[in-house]
């Protein structure tokens, strides 16, 4: 049955999709939205939401933190994936200085969000917009990639990319001199990426596989574009593994995705933090395991996994 299609909910009644969130915060505006309109105003309430969730992790310390797992890698050149609203783009400057950081998202609100914030603290970012939409639906369309505008020198650079079908981005990369370190954290999308018909081979059909596939990727292109001695960091928002069994049971999930590459998964760090429990926010849903539903927020945390590229 076709929810959508039903009588829309109230602004304050729960979403039809499930999420958990009231209309107003989740597809309200998405569904009052011009067909040519719908994905900038999905783009803009997935920034909106995620704003309130990357505001909480900032006041309890979580960026600096996953950031300062890369201090002793000191890294200079960086590869970001997600860039988010930029504080984690922000962090990431701030402690090390970078000579050249490249961030990539699909979602130009958020390379837009992210550039205002990097100028607010003296950092000088260049957005590099590359897609170009195409609406074949009310809900589906494809992303046309433009070629030859990746940057050639130094600096902090946006870079609008759909990473799971670009391989241009790819080559490109691989050409560049390779990277002291790879980031990808908390990594979330909008709610019209899975009309994407760019995505529609790869059959995500929901958020946790969405970011599984996304991480998956990463490692394999860490592993093509890392320095010997280059480092890839995965952070996930999740259960807290306080036990050995869920630190066993998270390291050998992150040791089935390097599989395929050479990549040595090393160790594990968390911080435990309090998660947005109402109001606009971007649900949680985890990567792995069951689900976090009936979980007392006391038990979650921010996980961090290094994986290091053989010498």
């Amino acid at each position: 049955m076709n929810i959508s299609r039903m009588r829309p909910p109230g602004r304050n009644e729960l979403c039809w999709c499930g999420s958990g969130l009231k209309y107003k915060y989740c597809h309200l505006d998405i569904d009052s939205a011009s067909r040519d309109t719908r994905l900038n105003s999905a783009r803009r309430v997935y920034l909106r939401n995620w704003s309130q969730n990357a505001a909480n992790l900032d006041r309890q310390g979580a960026y600096d933190w996953m950031a300062g797992r890369l201090a002793p890698y000191s890294p200079k050149r960086i590869l970001d994936v997600g860039s988010g609203d930029g504080r984690g783009i922000e962090a990431l400057w701030r402690r090390f200085q970078c000579n050249f950081l490249i961030s990539i998202d699909e979602n130009r609100e958020c390379l837009s969000a992210a550039a205002s914030r990097l100028k607010n603290v003296g950092a000088c970012p260049e957005i590099v917009h590359r897609l170009d939409v195409e609406m074949r639906s009310d809900k589906h369309y494809f992303l046309e990639t433009q070629t030859g505008k990746l940057p050639l020198n130094t600096g902090i650079f946006l870079v609008e990319s759909d990473l799971l079908v670009d391989p241009e981005l790819e080559s490109y990369l691989a050409k560049v001199p390779p990277f002291d370190a790879v980031t990808v954290w908390l990594v979330g999308t909008h709610l019209m990426r899975q009309h994407c018909l760019n995505l529609a081979p790869l059959e995500i059909r929901a958020s946790g596989e969405y970011r599984l596939r996304v991480q998956n990727k990463v490692y394999e292109l860490a592993d093509k574009v890392l320095k010997p001695g280059g480092v890839l960091q995965v952070v996930d928002r999740g259960e807290e593994p306080s036990s050995e069994s869920v630190q066993r049971s998270t390291l050998e999930g992150h040791r089935e995705q390097a599989s395929v590459t050479s990549l040595e998964v090393g160790h594990l760090d968390f911080m435990p933090y309090s998660e947005v429990e109402a109001g606009r926010r971007v649900h949680m849903v985890e990567t792995r395991e069951k689900p976090v539903e009936n979980r007392s927020v006391s038990q979650l945390a921010i996980v961090s996994v290094i994986a290091t590229k053989p010498s």
